[in-house]
């Protein structure tokens, strides 16, 4: 389910990610694929940059309002979840900071 998760994401994630960069909300995003080294490992990765953690707080009326416009009312947006959930499963998420030596 690999491709078609990914294809999904194309139409959607995608597209509110390319937004929210247009808005300000995050700096870029990746999506990472890749054999998992063992059972427990992932093979695909979203990764969302942001300027820093304050950035990351405060803007759930605009993320709210990007969702909208792009992926659907709230209905839809569960449609799509649930959809998603068949595809992959998700074993969390993870704040990192990136390290800059000077």
């Amino acid at each position: 389910m690999g491709g078609e998760y990914l294809n999904s994401l194309k139409t959607t994630w995608k597209a509110v990610q390319d937004e929210a960069i247009k808005q300000g909300l995050i700096l870029s995003y990746k999506v990472l694929e890749g054999q998992a080294s063992n059972p427990d490992d992932w093979q695909i990765m979203l990764m969302i940059e942001y300027k820093n953690l304050a950035s990351m707080e405060g803007n759930e009326d605009k993320w709210d309002a990007i969702q909208a416009k792009l992926v659907g009312n709230e209905e839809d947006q569960k449609k799509l979840r649930d959809l998603r959930v068949n595809m992959r499963t998700m074993y969390g998420t993870k704040l990192m900071r990136e390290v800059i030596y000077k």
